[in-house]
């Protein structure tokens, strides 16, 4: 059936309800209607104000199981962050016009979706069957019986439907072809000529559709199974069948997943990734793409929904640790879930995204201090935390967990980053991953290398191991036995692989279990594990904190400037005093600047401010004799125009080094 080609016509009659979401206003509104095997036309402009109406007609050739999706676009909306993007929706061919049915015209409503998911319009049209003259129409009517062709087939033949709704071929002497045009004239041509001209027309195949350019648009919007399909059908055009043993499936809410039958596992990255020429099995393309539609799915879960009242969290700068702690843990699961503002007592900042930025920053730094004994580094040459096993010396110990649960819970639900490097085997206990004795590798090199000679060579006496191990209790060390009477019974060649496990488990699990359980409560309170499973550690690792390499030419290349331009000076010498600088004193610089020193996954291209992306930008602000000022809130950074590049770096310095509040303009 899905080989059946016939010819129908399409005409938007009107698009209504956009007054409803707040668009009511001056506009210039066209429509790009999609055609599952290539078909791209642009409608005119449309007319009107709380309705607008089209009249548009166009002939669009389908089969039964065809998809048309309606993207919506306002020209005036067009800038250098937006394409004027409104809303998309679909339908399919057999939904509302069936095989079977022997009606000519039939009308339906197609409902808009924007970007975030929610209803935006919609599109009121009507699909028309080609009416076919007597003298096309087969005499013998035993012989209107459904035939279906190959695609190469069908190139001289017509297929056609009979005032009964039949469906039957005729004999072509030439195939049509609609009228087309290049790639590069077409974008060579002016917004007006394209309307004038090409209104209507078909666009050439070689040219990529708009939702293809942006999958998550479709991903965010599918509405039903079939218009799922088709989505999936052109991921097969683009990557190729899956590998044996693969299938695609749709989640409840229609995101796609894989299932692999032979380990009968499931997971969000289609595996034809890997197989693409040019790219590797693992890289950060993959990363990133998996990670980004993860990220996506997980904010537009109904759990992650932010409360539009506010939770206000006022805390002295000099005392944030105890006053956050002193307010968090009074809060209800509801409170936690509202909008998030944050405020320095004494100073006057308002915040937009750059105050509660920095508070998390300045959390981090406090509670994850292994000075106050809840966390320790993993080894003498290992800088990352783990759990300390000496934490239960403060018998509040478990709720300072619990704190820190929620503390992590309100970066993830807030969109903010947390400054904290915790080890591996970390982030996979949260995800309930077993864990063995290669996880050490992450964590202590040198007693990885041990155990694994343990593993690899001979156990005798000689070693004298037992089923017990030695742990450092605030400056004593302490035996504790990892079975029952374990300090006395040996281990040797037959049971290292049991002195192994138990050894691992209890390293790595059992000494902190209480305390793990604590933290990972206080973080299930907002970050259910329904949404934790959606990644793996890495990832995890991502969307706690960030990402850590910072690449100046990345930075460079997603700046904007004000007042100044990038062959200024000012602007020249900036960049060459950044990429001289330690890592250390450029995460502070990007602290300063935006709140924060970690970047998204995509880096500084996607960076946000209290109103969205917004690069890094550099104004010329000030006077010489003022340091330079940032403004956290829209990752600005205000520096005069020095006369020197030694001014410049030293008065730079000062101000990431010493400086710190917030104000008001």
């Amino acid at each position: 059936m899905e080989n059946v080609r016939f010819e129908t016509q399409l005409t938007i009659l009107q698009v209504d309800g956009l007054w409803k979401q707040g668009l009511l206003r001056s506009m210039k509104p066209y429509l790009l209607i999609n055609v599952d095997d290539g078909q791209l036309i642009r409608t005119k402009y449309a007319s009107g104000t709380f309705r607008l109406s089209w009249g548009f007609i166009h002939n669009l050739v389908v089969s039964p199981k065809s998809v048309v999706l309606l993207q919506l676009f306002d020209q005036k909306r067009v800038n250098d962050v937006s394409d004027g993007f409104i809303g998309l929706g679909g339908v399919t061919i057999d939904s509302i016009m069936p095989f079977y049915c022997s009606k000519d015209e039939y009308k339906t409503r197609v409902n808009l979706h924007s970007p975030n998911g929610s209803y935006c319009g919609s599109v009121y049209c009507q699909f028309k069957r080609r009416k076919l003259s007597p003298e096309e129409t087969p005499n013998d009517k035993s012989q209107q019986n459904i035939a279906v062709f190959s695609d190469n087939e069908l190139n001289t033949w017509e297929t056609r439907i009979d005032d009964f709704g039949h469906m039957y071929y005729y004999p072509s002497p030439r195939r049509f072809v609609a009228p087309s045009i290049t790639v590069e004239k077409l974008q060579s041509l002016t917004d007006e000529q394209l309307q004038k001209d090409f209104s209507g027309f078909l666009f050439p195949e070689n040219m990529k559709l708009k939702f293809n350019l942006d999958p998550n648009i479709i991903r965010r919007l599918l509405e039903n199974y079939q218009l799922a399909q088709f989505v999936r059908q052109q991921v097969a055009v683009e990557k190729g069948p899956l590998p044996s043993g693969w299938e695609m499936r749709l989640s409840e809410d229609y995101h796609i997943y894989f299932v692999d039958h032979t380990t009968k596992t499931t997971t969000w990255t289609d595996p034809r990734d890997s197989l693409l020429p040019g790219r590797p099995i693992e890289g950060p393309q993959n990363l990133n793409e998996s990670y980004l539609r993860k990220i996506q799915y997980m904010y537009e879960r109904p759990e992650m929904a932010v409360n539009n009242t506010q939770l206000q969290l006022r805390v002295s700068r000099a005392t944030a640790l105890e006053d956050a702690y002193d307010i968090i843990m009074k809060l209800s699961v509801q409170d936690m879930r509202k909008r998030l503002l944050v405020r320095f007592r004494n100073e006057d900042g308002l915040d937009y995204g750059g105050v509660s930025r920095e508070f998390f920053y300045i959390l981090s730094h406090a509670v994850f201090d292994p000075s106050y004994s809840l966390f320790e580094y993993a080894a003498q040459d290992n800088y990352g935390l783990q759990i300390s096993p000496s934490s239960y010396f403060n018998p509040e110990h478990l709720t300072y967990f619990r704190f820190v649960g929620r503390i992590m819970g309100l970066a993830i639900f807030h969109r903010r980053y947390l400054d904290v490097q915790f080890v591996l085997p970390f982030y996979k206990r949260l995800l309930q991953k077993p864990l063995t004795m290669e996880d050490f590798k992450d964590i202590d090199e040198v007693y990885y290398e041990s155990l694994k000679w343990i593993r690899e060579n001979k156990v005798d006496d000689s070693l004298c191991l037992n089923f017990s191990c030695e742990e450092n209790r605030l400056g004593d060390s302490v035996t504790v036995d990892l079975k029952t009477n374990g300090r006395n019974l040996p281990v040797n060649d037959e049971n290292k692989e049991e002195y192994i496990q138990l050894l691992t488990q209890y390293k790595l699990v059992r000494s902190t279990q209480l305390q793990f359980d604590a933290l990972k409560g206080g973080l299930n309170e907002l970050i259910p594990d329904s949404i934790l499973f959606l990644f793996n550690e890495r990832e995890l690792d991502l969307v706690l904190n960030g990402k850590r390499d910072i690449d100046v030419e990345d930075w460079k290349r997603y700046t904007d400037y004000r007042a100044y331009t990038e062959t200024d000076r000012i602007a020249i010498w900036f960049w060459e005093i950044v990429s001289q600088w330690p890592t250390n004193k450029k995460e502070k610089l990007l602290q300063f600047s935006t709140g924060t020193s970690r970047l998204p996954l995509g880096g500084f291209k996607d960076l946000h401010g209290s109103d969205g992306p917004r690069k890094f930008t550099l104004e010329n602000v000030g006077s010489v004799s003022q340091l330079p000022k940032a403004h956290t809130c829209f990752n600005r950074l205000d520096i005069p125009p020095y006369e020197s590049k030694e001014e410049l770096e030293r008065k730079l310095t000062i101000a990431i080094e010493e400086t710190a509040g917030f104000g008001t303009e």
